[in-house]
């Protein structure tokens, strides 16, 4: 599905947003294995203070390799591979809590991170509750807005109307500055949404996999 001139075969961001869009955690899991498997290093983090009520999200503590206790704020954070593979090095990951507030502000502040790194192209991961049982596979459904997305991975445009989470405001932000885009999501069963969905997580995967023509380790 990839050819030489193929819209996703120059620099891809992968973007997933925990919070509205990631039933099951699928999406979050899915970019967290990504930037993993590249070995991706931080590049640029959102100041959280300015788009985060940490009363709503609260920040968590833990314990580091000193045995001292240590602070983790709800952010997001831009991240760029390190892999040796150029074909794996062009993904860029970007990870994050879906902000409480001022979300013009933050989507400015998003497309600032992707011009100032000339991304061609990116791809959401979300997870939606379906009326799916666990016994059956997860379904991913992909969309674009872009036509010329449409017809290269023969998908369809969303034809969704109501309420909205982060990723449509970035995605229609992006459209609107000529950086095409296309969005993947996994249909999560609706009575399994309050823990991780490994199985959802795997099919999110599976389906960028497919579509880029690439693999990204899992282990």
């Amino acid at each position: 599905m990839s050819s030489e001139d193929s819209i996703f075969n120059g620099r891809v961001l992968i973007c997933a947003f925990e919070g509205w869009n990631d039933a099951a955690e699928s999406a979050s899991q899915a970019a967290k294995l990504i930037s993993e498997s590249l070995k991706c290093q931080i590049v640029a983090e959102v100041d959280s203070e300015d788009y985060y009520d940490f009363q709503f999200t609260r920040p968590s503590v833990s314990f580091n390799d000193s045995g001292d206790r240590e602070l983790e704020w709800p952010g997001t954070t831009f991240m760029t591979s390190t892999d040796n593979d150029p074909n794996l090095a062009r993904f860029s990951i970007l990870i994050g809590t879906e902000p409480a507030r001022r979300w013009k502000s933050f989507t400015a502040e998003i497309l600032e991170m992707i011009e100032d790194r000339e991304i061609d192209a990116v791809i959401f991961l979300g997870g939606m509750l379906a009326d799916t049982p666990h016994t059956r596979p997860i379904t991913v459904n992909a969309t674009s807005q872009n036509e010329q997305v449409r017809a290269e991975m023969n998908i369809e445009r969303s034809s969704y109307e109501g309420p909205v989470g982060i990723l449509s405001t970035i995605g229609i932000a992006l459209e609107d500055i000529g950086v095409p885009t296309m969005a993947l999501w996994a249909a999560v069963p609706h009575y399994v949404h309050n823990s991780p969905s490994p199985k959802a997580t795997l099919a999110l995967m599976a389906e960028l996999e497919k579509m880029l023509g690439v693999s990204f380790s899992q282990g």
